[in-house]
């Protein structure tokens, strides 16, 4: 063979290896490039996943607020209701007995009428319709 033709061929095989080389390096790292893929895309499906429950989870803590929120006002409903008629209770027990104290002796008795007067306002004070 020539010299010639050996350096032709020299330089073929050179250049084969090269593309070989390129090819097994750029395949090495594509595969690289496809496992890295495969790994982001699997922890995306994860964070979405992740993502799903959570907002699952929120809108359960918000349906359990609004409720919460709805006892909460129905509970200051009930205790303002609880405290106008309180405070109603001892407003006319405070009546009643000032009435009592007030009474001169004469009203003393039996059946005090003081006593007949303060049961009315009672009965009255229940929408009752007890006379004394």
């Amino acid at each position: 063979m020539s010299s010639k033709r050996q350096n032709q061929i020299s330089k073929f095989t050179d250049k084969y290896r090269e593309f070989a080389f390129e090819s097994v390096k750029t395949s090495v790292y594509g595969w690289h490039l496809e496992a890295a893929l495969r790994a982001a895309r699997a922890e995306v499906r994860g964070g979405q996943g992740t993502i799903a429950r959570l907002m699952a989870t929120n809108s359960e803590n918000r349906a359990e607020l609004a409720r919460l929120t709805a006892d909460e006002t129905a509970w200051q409903t009930a205790l303002t209701t609880a405290a106008a008629a309180d405070a109603h209770g001892v407003a006319l027990s405070q009546r009643i007995l000032t009435a009592v104290a007030a009474a001169p002796p004469t009203q003393d008795g039996a059946v005090a009428p003081v006593l007949a007067g303060a049961l009315s306002q009672l009965a009255a004070a229940q929408d009752g319709r007890v006379k004394p």
